[in-house]
C-alpha cells in the first residue's frame, strides 16, 4: 500500500495514498509492518528498531517517538511554571 507522509513538530503523520512515489514514501507490507525510507529515519534520528508510540487519527495514523514527546512535555511543564512564577 503506497502512503503519504508529512513531518509535524518530529510526529509522522501517515495516511493511505494513491500517489506516494515508492521508495520515497512510507509502505505498508502484507504482514501489516511500516517501512519509512531510510532519508526519512535519519531526519528523524530513527535508527532499526527504533520504539514509535501510535495514535490513529483519521484518515491515516501519528507516530512519534517516545523521546520527543517527552521533550515536548518538559517544554510545556517548563513554559507552564514561568508563566505560573511570573502571573
Amino acid at each position: 500500500m503506497k502512503l503519504d507522509v508529512a513531518v509535524e513538530e518530529g510526529e509522522l503523520h501517515v495516511s493511505p495514498s494513491e500517489t506516494a512515489i515508492r521508495g520515497r514514501a512510507p509502505t505498508l507490507d502484507r504482514k501489516g509492518r511500516l517501512t519509512l525510507p531510510g532519508g526519512l529515519r535519519r531526519s528523524l534520528g530513527l535508527a532499526p528498531g527504533a520504539t514509535l508510540l501510535l495514535r490513529v487519527d483519521a484518515p491515516g495514523l501519528r507516530l512519534v517517538a517516545p523521546g520527543r514527546l517527552f521533550q515536548r512535555i518538559r517544554t510545556a511543564r517548563l513554559a507552564l511554571e514561568e508563566a505560573l512564577q511570573q502571573g
